[in-house]
């Protein structure tokens, strides 16, 4: 099992997946928010470290990603974009 964690996402339901992810034992590496001006800003004092494109970085390829968004429609979107890239 991967101990570091990406989070896709940046409100309060990615908030809450991080709390959960650190009492599980997971190391939260940053939060990956498409707003652009929210790059190099932190949430809970973890750094966003850009868009989904950063997950494309060697720099995570030893990180397991979680999708917390609270739309259904948007994390199955963008779920399958995530997944797409990686084949």
């Amino acid at each position: 099992m991967k101990d570091k964690l990406v989070i896709v996402g940046a409100g309060g339901h990615a908030k809450v997946a991080a709390e959960a992810a650190q009492l599980s034992g997971f190391t939260i590496t940053g939060f990956i928010n498409q707003t652009p001006d929210s790059c190099g800003t932190e949430i809970l004092g973890i750094p966003v470290l850009g868009d989904e494109h950063i997950l494309d970085s060697p720099d995570l390829a030893d990180c397991a990603v979680l999708v917390a968004i609270g739309d259904n429609a948007l994390r199955e979107s963008i779920v399958a974009r995530i997944t797409a890239r990686k084949k």
